[in-house]
């Protein structure tokens, strides 16, 4: 399973469990932080990345796991959707039911 977590805040808690499952074969995480992400990269062994547009867009992506901030999780996951992922979104899923 090919897996794009989006986030290295909480994302790193998430980082760490896909990194000790068998059926993980691929993980890029997005994040906006350079230092962060490089962190992930040289801990975990991970691909990284800063352009949100082309993780979407990835076709190879099974999962698409949102550990953002709570106010981007709807548009982000609506947006993963919308692109055929399958999604999985840290709780709050949105700060207000509008």
């Amino acid at each position: 399973m090919k897996i794009a977590l989006l986030g290295t805040g909480f994302g790193q808690a998430h980082a760490a469990v896909y990194a000790t499952r068998a059926d993980v074969d691929e993980v890029v995480v997005f994040g906006r932080t350079p230092e962060k992400l490089a962190t992930i990269a040289e801990e975990l062994g991970f691909a990284t990345t800063t352009d949100l547009a082309a993780v979407l867009a990835d076709a190879s992506v099974d999962l698409v796991d949102v550990c953002l901030p709570t106010r981007l999780h709807a548009d982000v996951a609506v947006r993963a959707m919308q692109a055929g992922r399958d999604v999985l979104i840290e709780l709050p899923l949105a700060a207000t039911l509008a």
